[in-house]
């Protein structure tokens, strides 16, 4: 499956009803979405496969892996967090 960095993704089963923007894992092999749902959700970037949900109480701005793809950072209006990109536990909040 190919993936433009920006676009929605076609052919998943999406639950968002806004996709802001999306970005691939450093290693390709996860994909993470942020949307208007108040979520950031990570998939499988080959089965479309929903992996992680991490709710924020208001729309999800921003998002990105780190380097190392285990961390996430999310951005919505109520807070900022980080998160475990394989169990979704929080790390750090604001």
């Amino acid at each position: 499956m190919e993936f433009k960095i920006g676009a929605c993704v076609g052919g998943f089963s999406w639950p968002h009803r806004l996709c802001f923007f999306r970005v691939l894992q450093p290693d390709g092999e996860r994909l993470l979405t942020v949307s208007d749902d108040k979520t950031a959700r990570i998939w499988n970037a080959s089965t479309g496969e929903e992996l992680l949900t991490l709710g924020h109480s208001d729309w999800v701005w921003n998002a990105a892996f780190s380097p190392n793809g285990q961390r996430v950072a999310t951005l919505s209006q109520d807070k900022a967090v980080i998160w475990s990109a394989v169990t979704a536990e929080k790390k750090i909040h604001t």
